[in-house]
C-alpha cells in the first residue's frame, strides 16, 4: 500500500469502535489498513483470518460491523468469504481490497454480493465506502427488526385468543383476526370495509355512543363492556379497550380494540347470584312457613272448637267458616313455601320427552283461551331424558301459565321438543355454562315454551324466577311459580333461560341432560 491520505487532527475527530473480520494474508497489508482506519476516526477491533478454517471459526464466535477481504490470498479468496457468509445468511457489508484485480475480476466480485471493492494504492474511496456501507447496514437491520416486529404482532394478532378489530378514524374495519370471526360468526370478507356499527346489539343508547367516540377522539383509552350482536343474531357481551392508534406526526389515524368475550362468565355469575338468592329466600321462607304453620294450627284448631260448641243456625257460624277458609287458604300456600324452600329429591325414570307433553296436552289446552292458537311441534321425537315426569309436568304448567296470562285476548302458545343434535341452529341455544372445557357441545335435551303475549323488560328478565316477583298489575296474586320451576330444573342438573322484549312475546328455554 503505497498511497496514503493524510489523516485528520486527531482532536478533530471522535473515534469511532468498529469491529472487522479482516481476511487478509499479508500482515503488513493488515497492520497498514488498520492504522489507516486509526488515523481516520476509528477504533477497530479485528480478527484477522487467512484460511477458510479460520474464517468459519472467527464467523461462528461473533457478528461484525464489516467484513473487509483480500481479493486473492494463497488459500482462498474473497469469493470464498462471501460464499461463507451467503452460507450462514449474515447480512454484513463486505468490501473487497486487491492490488491486482481487473475490471471484469471487480464486477464478478460486485454480482457475488460484495458491497464494493478498493485498490490497495488507492485508499481515497475507504473510509466513505465504509461508511456508507455502515449506514446502509444500519438502515437494513432496522427494517429487518421493523420487519420481525410486524410479523410477530401479526402472529400475535392471528392467534390470540382476544378479539382483535382495527377500524379508521370513521369506524370502518381494517383488520379483525379469526378471534373476531369465531366469536362473532362474521368472517374477515364480510366486514372488511364495513363499519363496526355492524355489531350494534340495540341494547346500549346513543349516549353510550357518545361518550366511547369523545374518550378516544380526545386520544384516550376506553375501557367498558359491550352487549353485541353476532351474525346469527344472538347476542354477547365483551369486555373491552379501545386505544388510538397514532402517526410519527401525533395524528390519530385508527382505533384498535381488543374485545374479550365474556358472555360465559357473566351466565355464570347471574347463575350463582340466582342461586344464592333462591337459597337465601328458601331459608327464609322454611322459618316463616314453621311459623305460619303452628299459628294455623292453633286458628283452625280453635275456630273446629267454636264451630262443636255452637249451633249451626248460630250467627257467628258465617264469621268462623271465613276464618276456617281463609286458613286453609294460607295452609296452602304455607305448604307451597315448604316445597320451596325444601323440595322433595326427584324420583326420576327415563321418558321421551313429548310423551310428557302429550301427557299434559288437555290440560293445557282447558287452560288456554278459545281465541289462543296452541301448537305442539317435535323436531326429534327420540329425545329421552331421566327425570321425574310430575314434576317436569308441573314446571311446564307454571310456564304455560305464566304465557296465558301474558295473552288476555289472544295468541299463539307454542311448545317444541329439539336437542342440541337437532340441528345446529339449536346447538347453538345451548347456555355457554353448559358446554365442554374446550367448547363443544354436548347432548341435551331442549323444551322450548313461547307466547305471543306482551313480553318484558330486560330488568323484568333478570328477575322473574325470584320468587314472589311479578309483572302483572294486580301485585296480590303473585306466587312461586316460576320460581318453583327454576328450582325444579336446577335440580334435574339443568337449566332454564328466558329470552322476551316488549310487545314481542316471551320464549323460555328448558334444557336437560339426554339420558342414553
Amino acid at each position: 500500500m503505497t498511497e496514503m491520505i493524510k489523516a485528520k487532527n486527531k482532536d478533530e475527530i471522535s473515534v469511532k469502535p468498529i469491529s472487522i473480520l479482516l481476511a487478509e494474508d499479508s500482515e503488513d497489508d493488515a497492520l497498514l489498513l488498520i492504522r489507516f482506519l486509526r488515523e481516520n476516526g476509528y477504533d477497530p477491533d479485528y480478527v484477522r483470518v487467512f484460511s477458510r478454517g479460520q474464517s468459519d471459526d472467527a464467523l461462528s464466535k461473533k457478528e461484525y460491523d464489516l467484513i473487509i477481504a483480500d481479493y486473492s490470498m494463497p488459500q482462498f479468496t474473497a469469493l470464498n468469504v462471501l460464499e461463507m457468509v451467503k452460507e450462514r445468511g449474515i447480512d454484513t457489508p463486505l468490501i473487497v481490497v486487491s492490488g491486482t484485480m481487473g475490471e471484469d475480476a471487480a464486477v464478478d466480485t460486485m454480482r457475488a454480493g460484495a458491497s464494493d471493492y478498493i485498490m490497495k494504492g488507492n485508499f481515497r474511496r475507504l473510509i466513505p465506502a465504509i461508511e456508507r456501507e455502515l449506514q446502509e447496514s444500519k438502515i437494513r437491520k432496522a427494517h429487518k427488526r421493523a420487519k420481525k416486529v410486524n410479523q410477530l404482532l401479526s402472529t400475535a394478532f392471528e392467534q390470540a385468543a382476544e378479539t382483535v378489530v382495527i377500524t379508521d378514524i370513521n369506524g370502518v374495519i381494517e383488520y379483525v383476526n379469526p378471534a373476531f370471526q369465531n366469536i362473532s360468526g362474521y368472517s374477515r370478507e364480510e366486514v372488511l370495509g364495513k363499519r363496526i356499527s355492524l355489531l350494534k346489539s340495540g341494547k346500549h343508547d346513543a349516549k353510550f355512543y357518545e361518550e366511547l367516540r369523545n374518550t378516544i377522539n380526545a386520544g384516550n383509552v376506553w375501557h367498558g363492556r359491550f352487549k353485541n350482536k353476532r351474525k346469527n343474531g344472538s347476542l354477547y357481551e365483551e369486555e373491552a379497550s379501545i386505544s388510538p392508534v397514532r402517526d410519527h406526526a401525533g395524528q390519530i389515524t385508527n382505533f384498535v380494540a381488543v374485545k374479550r368475550d365474556i358472555t360465559h362468565e357473566v351466565e355464570l355469575e347471574q347463575q350463582l347470584r340466582q342461586s344464592q338468592k333462591l337459597k337465601a329466600i328458601g331459608q327464609f321462607a322454611h322459618k316463616v312457613a314453621h311459623d305460619f304453620t303452628n299459628v294455623l294450627m292453633m286458628i283452625l284448631g280453635n275456630a273446629e272448637m267454636a264451630k262443636k260448641q255452637l249451633p249451626a243456625s248460630h250467627e257467628a257460624m258465617q264469621f268462623i267458616n271465613e276464618i276456617t277458609n281463609s286458613a286453609n287458604k294460607i295452609t296452602s300456600f304455607v305448604a307451597e313455601l315448604m316445597a320451596f324452600a325444601h323440595p322433595s329429591p326427584p324420583r326420576t325414570t327415563a321418558i321421551y320427552l313429548d310423551r310428557i307433553i302429550n301427557g299434559i296436552d288437555e290440560i293445557i289446552r282447558r287452560a288456554t283461551a278459545p281465541a289462543i292458537n296452541f301448537n305442539i311441534v317435535v323436531k326429534n321425537p327420540k329425545v329421552k331424558v331421566k327425570v321425574d315426569s310430575s314434576q317436569i309436568e308441573q314446571a311446564i304448567v307454571h310456564v304455560v301459565a305464566n304465557a296465558v296470562e301474558a295473552m288476555p285476548k289472544c295468541g299463539t302458545l307454542t311448545i317444541e321438543v329439539s336437542s342440541t343434535s337437532t340441528s345446529t341452529e339449536d346447538a347453538t341455544l345451548l347456555p355457554l355454562n353448559l358446554r365442554n372445557e374446550d367448547g363443544s357441545i354436548p347432548e341435551y335435551a331442549i323444551l322450548t315454551i313461547s307466547d305471543t303475549g306482551c313480553g318484558m323488560t330486560e330488568e323484568s328478565q333478570t328477575r322473574i324466577f325470584e320468587p314472589f316477583f311479578t309483572t302483572k298489575k294486580d301485585r296480590h296474586n303473585v306466587g312461586l311459580g316460576l320460581s318453583m320451576v327454576y328450582k325444579i330444573v336446577e335440580q334435574h342438573e339443568g337449566q332454564i333461560t328466558v329470552q322476551s322484549a316488549p310487545d314481542q312475546g316471551a320464549t323460555f328455554r328448558i334444557f336437560l341432560p339426554i339420558y342414553k
